[in-house]
């Protein structure tokens, strides 16, 4: 089953399920969800002004959950296989949040506060779990897991961090 729609989201609130979404030209906020396979869920609150979200899942079981309020932030998650689940939670101006999960039984959730944020997170293996969390201005954070099994936690507080995270191998 495919199941492709595109939102504008309202200034005051658009809820995304798989059953409804709500619009609102006037915020000029948009949200895509693009959906293959069975199983799957997508729930999110859009709020603020010219936000963008780009939600897509081809495989069964996976769930995103993304939540913006602000100015001008943009998601983009990809997943694919089994089991998935990615959760975004961003406040503020022209924060970005690009993830990628293949495989099976992978988890991220990615928290951002403050302004100019970039958070990018590819999870390919299976059973991997990436946590981020960007409180402050301008800070940078790229985490690749590729085996199975890894776990990151990240904390960046403050202003103008940048940290790259991989981890290759299996268990």
């Amino acid at each position: 089953m495919r199941w492709m729609k595109t939102i504008l989201a309202g200034a005051a609130m658009a809820s995304v399920t798989l059953a409804a979404g709500a619009a609102d030209a006037q915020s000029r906020s948009r949200v895509e969800v693009e959906q293959n396979g069975y199983g799957n869920r997508i729930e999110g609150r859009f709020d603020g002004w010219r936000n963008r979200a780009r939600l897509a899942q081809r495989g069964d079981r996976n769930a995103v959950a993304a939540f913006q309020d602000g100015f001008r932030n943009r998601v983009d998650v990809g997943q694919r296989g089994r089991a998935n689940w990615q959760e975004v939670l961003q406040a503020g101006l022209a924060n970005r949040v690009l993830t990628r999960q293949f495989g099976e039984d992978l988890s991220g959730s990615v928290y951002q506060s403050g302004n100019g944020n970039i958070v990018g997170v590819a999870q390919v293996g299976e059973g991997h779990s990436a946590t981020t969390v960007q409180e402050g201005n301008g800070n940078i954070l790229g985490v690749v897991q590729i085996g199975s099994g890894q776990n990151t936690t990240y904390h960046q507080i403050g202003n103008g961090n940048a940290d790259i995270v991989v981890q290759f191998g299996w268990d």
